[in-house]
């Protein structure tokens, strides 16, 4: 903000096709539209989608990067930051 005052930046997403994951991959996305334009950033951002599914054996699994599908028979799910 110190480099150029009173500006705003706008950024729209439009998604095209969606397989899951889509709140990570747009701001994995902004981050690296906003870094390739040459815009300075204080920090770098970086997002995960995980989620947490029982098998047949009732036993839990942590999915990393779960399609759709995958995020509808979901226990928990939570994005890291």
């Amino acid at each position: 903000s110190t480099l150029h005052p009173r500006t705003s930046i706008t950024i729209i997403i439009q998604v095209i096709n969606e397989d899951g994951s889509m709140l990570s991959t747009a701001i994995n996305g902004t981050f690296l539209a906003l870094l390739d334009a040459g815009i300075s950033m204080k920090h770098l951002v970086s997002s995960v989608t995980c989620g947490l599914i029982e098998n047949e054996k009732n036993s839990k699994i942590i999915l990393m990067d779960p399609t759709e599908e995958e995020e509808k028979v979901k226990k928990i799910f939570f994005f890291i930051i």
